[in-house]
């Protein structure tokens, strides 16, 4: 025996006990002889997942020919073109995506466009990155998610504005570090640069 549309309603992150009785009205396969036969069911609530709203719709219906209205609350993922990053069971609203900087594919995920740069994948403050599409690829990196986006292979750090081990970044080009004192130019400039994002990141909040 079978049920199929069987709807349970509670309260989120929470457990709540249904008690189901079966008799010869609810299921014809029972006999006249039959006792009713009382299941319950422990259900647990779940909670909303990253990148879903805590929403909440008036529903309405009557009982004994009296109209009555209830909340009911449920999670619904962000589609494609929105965004959220926040707490799910605080967030009743999904975000309008940066359409100029990023690919929101719904849900919690804000794909960076090449050029752009983000902290990380709890931060919507998307950064143009100095040089442009050469170092930031994007997030979406050859079928790959990648939620502050890819840097070049040479690239690394913050807004991509580094380089690897091994080489120098002069305005906008890299050269392959061969000698002790420019590997100590290096370490100056990398240090240098870490001094001014800490000061920059300080001072936007």
């Amino acid at each position: 025996m079978i049920y199929n549309q069987v709807e349970l309603f509670g309260q989120l992150k929470q457990n709540a006990i249904f008690k189901l009785t079966l008799n010869q009205d609810s299921s014809p396969t029972l006999q006249e002889t039959d006792f009713d036969i009382d299941v319950q069911l422990m259900v647990s609530f779940l909670k909303c997942n990253p990148g879903e709203i805590f929403d909440q719709d008036l529903q309405m219906f009557s009982l004994f020919s009296k109209s009555l209205n209830w909340l009911s609350f449920s999670c619904k993922l962000c589609k494609p073109g929105t965004y959220t990053l926040t707490d799910p069971s605080t967030t009743h609203k999904c975000k309008i995506c940066p359409f100029d900087k990023a690919i929101c594919l719904g849900g919690n995920k804000l794909a960076v466009k090449p050029g752009y740069w983000r902290k990380d994948s709890l931060s919507d403050n998307i950064l143009e990155c100095p040089d442009g599409v050469s170092s930031c690829l994007g997030s979406l990196y050859r079928n790959n998610y990648i939620p502050s986006g890819k840097c070049d292979t040479l690239r690394t750090g913050g807004l991509c504005d580094e380089c690897i081990e091994g080489y120098l970044k002069i305005g906008k080009k890299l050269f392959f570090i061969f000698s002790k004192k420019l590997k100590i130019i290096h370490q100056v400039v990398l240090i240098a640069k870490k001094m001014l994002f800490i000061t920059s990141d300080i001072s936007s909040y």
